[in-house]
């Protein structure tokens, strides 16, 4: 129970750093506080790749864990907010790779805000989501136990189904130990 509702909490909390990914690069420019364009709702390549994809996938993997909990579709949910968490990270670094220079832009501000825009738009919230769903993800990749058979007509509680198994008790020099009332000749 405890484990579903702080599911329930992370799945939240990735969903308002999703709605923050999406939104900040829009809105970010009216209190001058932005990575490229500094007008307000100005559409960008760079802002539909490094902050709008990756913020849908987080609000959906919020979504997904909010209403599942830890069950399979809540798997799902964090598993797409990590890598909705990893994107925000390293995708500015990757869209070298499509564009000189990057999609992000430029920051805008003194070296503190430039520095904090960076942070609050991608590795600060990616790492967040990344480390949130992390937490959320527990069991995806464990091994389940197979369920204890018991013997028809045996209570569950029974020493044939339940009891531990113990090793067989061996004499100092390694071979098995004689059985209790038997004598060796020596």
């Amino acid at each position: 129970m405890l484990r579903s509702v702080t599911t329930r909490v992370v799945g939240f909390t990735i969903l308002i750093g999703g709605i923050w990914g999406a939104i900040i690069p829009f809105v970010g420019p009216y209190f001058q506080f932005t990575l490229g364009p500094d007008r307000a709702w100005t559409w960008t390549t760079g802002r539909l790749y490094l902050d709008v994809l990756p913020a849908i996938v987080a609000i959906v993997g919020g979504l997904l864990l909010l209403g599942a909990g830890p069950w399979a579709a809540g798997r799902l949910g964090a598993l797409l907010a990590l890598v909705a968490g990893i994107w925000f990270v390293v995708g500015p670094d990757l869209s070298l790779l499509w564009k000189t220079g990057g999609e992000l832009g430029a920051g805008h501000g003194t070296r503190t805000v430039q520095m904090l825009e960076r942070l609050s738009f991608h590795t600060g919230l990616g790492v967040l989501m990344a480390a949130l769903a992390a937490y959320a993800l527990p069991g995806l990749l464990q091994v389940r136990a197979r369920p204890v058979e018991t013997v028809p007509g045996e209570p569950v509680g029974s020493p044939t189904t339940n009891a531990p198994i113990t090793p067989a008790p061996t004499s100092p020099t390694g071979a098995p130990a004689d059985a209790p009332g038997e004598r060796v000749a020596a």
